[in-house]
């Protein structure tokens, strides 16, 4: 389910199923989750902040807006006929939440995974204008490669448990590609 917030009060109606039920925000910075029970009556009230479970801290601080661009955004490398772009899986996060990749060049896309919290997964590529799927893999701790060879600029959705933890944002021309503007695309 996708619901686009705003300012005020938001109300959302849905009939839950057996699981609990995750949530965050676009990014996956800010998170949360529903718990399913079979009587409400059962569940004793309580402030999160007494609940034990502790938030984990994001890599980028508590203001994603004040982390550095180069932290946020990394330009793929280009050698001969073909490129790398790379992301580090850091607890729950991605690092860089954005790699830019050039169109019609054969693309390489390497996660490592050994920092990252549940890597044994599977991890979704979406198209970002249609929301299909372009490709997949299962995760593991360590490192974890993908292909792809996009002709056109636009951009791609790293997806896991229904979350965006990264964007592969493609451009016409990656020597020409203004971090800042890609930033403020995607991060206010």
């Amino acid at each position: 389910m996708k619901k686009k917030l705003k300012s005020g009060e938001n109300i959302i109606e849905f009939t839950p199923g057996d699981k609990d039920i995750n949530f965050s925000c676009w990014m996956g910075m800010i998170r949360g989750k529903i718990k399913v029970v079979d009587n409400l009556d059962s569940v004793e009230s309580s402030s999160s902040s007494n609940s034990g479970s502790e938030v984990k801290r994001s890599i980028y601080g508590t203001d994603i807006s004040k982390a550095k661009t180069e932290l946020l955004v990394n330009k793929a490398v280009k050698a001969n006929e073909s490129q790398v772009a790379k992301f580090n899986g850091i607890g729950y996060e991605f690092q860089p939440l954005i790699a830019v990749t050039e169109s019609n060049l054969k693309t390489k896309v390497t996660f490592v995974l050994s920092n990252f919290d549940e890597a044994e997964s599977e991890f979704n590529i979406l198209d970002g204008t249609t929301t299909e799927e372009v490709t997949s893999f299962d995760g593991k701790k360590g490192i974890n490669e993908i292909e792809l060879s996009p002709n056109k600029s636009g951009f791609y959705m790293i997806v896991k448990d229904d979350s965006i933890l990264g964007i592969i944002q493609v451009v016409d021309n990656l020597d020409n590609a203004d971090l800042e503007e890609i930033r403020k695309t995607y991060i206010k």
